[in-house]
């Protein structure tokens, strides 16, 4: 098993797309001096491209999100908490299954930054430093690290200690992740 990406095919962007006023992925590797930038519209078609400053990695900026779309912009606005909420425990999974990993979420033309959130791995961090910035240093100190080898599999968990105090971990919720994948904890 082992996998090295996360198997991604495209269908989140082209679904961010269509429900879109534009969508601009802007990506560099390491070892080219400039980045592309590529317009992507409704359809998913790429309009323009261009060359972009930008630092090793890829961003994705969407622009009007779900305007088009009168009855599911109405609820969003109503459940933006909830929303938000949800998208920042998605980035904190993907965090805690590839710690090395630099993550960014900017709500744009935004009352506050309430709703932003980032992560910025140290360098040679693992999932334990992860672990203090996205639960937090009182959270974390009240957990430890179970390894477990058997039949050629590993399984490592970041689990409260048995004299933790719980007013420090509860509400934090279950971050689950096979080969560096994210996975919902609350589905079978």
């Amino acid at each position: 098993i082992g996998g090295s990406s996360l198997g991604f095919r495209g269908e989140a962007l082209a679904s961010a797309a269509e429900m879109s006023g534009g969508m601009t992925v802007t990506t560099r590797v390491e070892g080219e001096q400039v980045a592309t930038a590529l317009k992507i519209d409704q359809q998913g078609e790429v309009i323009a491209q261009e060359r972009a400053s930008t630092a090793v990695g890829t961003t994705v900026k969407i622009a009007d999100f779900i305007k088009s779309n009168p009855v599911r912009r109405q609820v969003a606005l109503k459940h933006t908490d909830q929303i938000l909420k949800r998208i920042k425990h998605v980035l904190q999974s993907f965090a805690f299954a590839r710690p090395h990993v630099r993550f960014s979420f900017k709500v744009l033309k935004a009352k506050n930054d309430k709703g932003n959130w980032m992560y910025a791995p140290k360098v040679g961090g693992n999932a334990e430093d992860a672990a203090f910035k996205i639960v937090g240093a009182a959270c974390a100190s009240q957990c430890t690290w179970s390894v477990i080898e058997e039949h050629g599999f590993t399984l490592q968990a970041f689990l409260p200690k048995p004299d933790a105090a719980a007013d420090k971990v509860s509400n934090v919720g279950a971050f689950v992740s096979v080969d560096r994948r994210p996975m919902a904890a609350s589905r079978g």
